[in-house]
């Protein structure tokens, strides 16, 4: 099915269009040290903050402009999630082109009419997998394709097709445009209006060969507003920038580009790519994402292993779930329990390391320092807990503290060291009376001398 797209005019000012594209510049400008995405490789986390998200979309926006891209020219994508993806989605909406997204698992065949349909200019294939199934499409039926961008280089050594060229080797392309022409990206940006498609999302063709869905810069403009306002379908709970949020199914599938990138943009939230789709429970663990968007299959996958894990629960463990629990209304952070540990305010996290300590049933805990860089309300709330720990739960604590006026309020008893050397011992209203400890707690070292004699 071919397709001509005829724009009309609007008298809308084109400047004040805002874009994906635009949203992430400004996130750039505002936020340049946030963290915009991560991905697993060799088993860490790395991170992109805005600032170099944005660098890189620069480059590749100016490596399109370089191969020749035009307004309204179509870019194709055909890759699992990862930050190239977005880039280049960026990248594309910045020129005013238009992404066409393509499922990671479309087989040549699919590959040829989408990328006929599409009339794609530049085209992403991720590794050789990918890569292949472009090659395999006569060239002649798709003309207008010029370049084939690839990540993955292994495999790919002894290809010689003229139209391949390297993510890298496409990154250099553009910086070496942006030092020629340092403003042609901002000044295309400049130009966008609301009517300008800004992605073609194809159907699965279950019912006939694929149709793609035309979304403009303004239908993406309001199914943000839809989404993330204030009156939208979270009401009062609209994202920012201390959400996370793991991502995993096709960017080309409408929903997810909708959660992850477009939320990215919108409000600021950090993508995490998932390693692959069988990763996707253990990923979620070291993430733990305050949003998640899931397709039934995921929510069955992670209900059956909850049910299955329940009934093979022996009796012991289900005592220790029982006491974990009990744990958490104890310490009061039954609230703070579905938020990733990085994320609270300090005096949570140490919280946390304590019921941490006492799920391990101890019959005596050493608190090595426990309110070192709290605040005073802070300080006065762990101050309770530690009390409430050997008054309720009858544990004997061994307490390391600096903060003297701490351990006289909940000690027993004091052992007072001064640079390894015990200077006194016993009830905290003796001890804090000693000459030895006033003398060495106001750095009098004559006065402690003479206390020690």
């Amino acid at each position: 099915m071919a397709v001509t797209l005829v724009d009309t005019p609007t008298d809308e000012a084109a400047s004040g269009t805002a874009t994906i594209a635009s949203m992430a510049r400004d996130w750039a400008q505002r936020a340049s040290g946030q963290v915009a995405m991560r991905e697993k490789d060799l088993g860490i986390w790395q991170e992109y903050t805005w600032e170099r998200t944005w660098e890189l979309v620069l480059d590749a926006a100016n490596g399109l402009l370089a191969l020749g891209v035009e307004t309204g020219d179509r870019v194709s994508i055909q890759s699992e999630d990862r930050p190239e993806w977005v880039i280049l989605d960026l990248a594309t909406v910045a020129v005013r082109g238009v992404t066409v997204g393509l499922y990671p698992t479309n087989p040549t065949a699919e590959v040829e009419y989408l990328l006929m349909d599409s009339t794609s200019t530049v085209h992403f294939a991720e590794d050789q997998e990918q890569v292949d199934r472009a090659l395999e499409v006569d060239p002649s039926k798709i003309p207008s394709l010029n370049r084939i961008l690839y990540t993955e280089p292994r495999g790919l050594r002894d290809y010689d097709d003229p139209r391949l060229l390297a993510w890298e080797d496409f990154l250099e392309l553009g910086r070496r445009h942006r030092r020629e022409s340092p403003e042609a990206v901002e000044l295309r940006m400049a130009d966008a209006r609301p009517d300008d498609l800004m992605t073609l999302v194809y159907t699965s063709g279950t019912t006939g060969p694929p149709k793609e869905a035309m979304l403009s810069n303004a239908n993406v403009g309001y199914a943000i507003s839809v989404f993330l306002g204030e009156n939208g379908l979270r009401g009062d709970r609209v994202p920012g920038p201390g959400d996370l949020v793991l991502t995993y199914l096709p960017l080309c599938h409408v929903a997810e580009r909708i959660f992850s990138t477009w939320h990215l943009v919108a409000c600021g939230i950090s993508l995490n790519f998932a390693e692959s789709i069988d990763t996707v429970i253990p990923n979620l663990r070291e993430i733990q994402p305050t949003l998640l968007f899931a397709v039934p299959r995921i929510w069955e996958k992670m209900h059956a292993s909850v049910l299955i894990r329940g009934s093979d629960a022996s009796r012991l463990e289900m005592e220790h779930r029982r006491a974990v629990e009990d744990i958490i209304d104890f310490l009061e952070i039954e609230r703070w329990r579905r938020h990733p540990v990085a994320l609270l305010p300090y005096g949570f996290q140490k919280l946390v390391e304590l019921g941490r300590a006492l799920a391990m049933q101890p019959e005596l805990l050493m608190l090595d320092e426990p309110v070192a860089g709290m605040n005073l309300e802070e300080t006065e709330d762990m101050a309770r807990f530690i009390l409430d720990i050997r008054q309720e739960l009858g544990i004997s604590i061994v307490l390391v503290e600096h903060d003297m006026g701490l351990v006289m309020d909940i000690a027993d008893r004091v052992l007072v060291l001064d640079f390894g050397e015990m200077i006194s011992m016993g009830p905290p209203g003796e001890v804090q009376r000693e000459p030895a400890v006033i003398a060495a707690y106001l750095g009098d070292e004559a006065g402690f001398a003479a206390a020690t004699e």
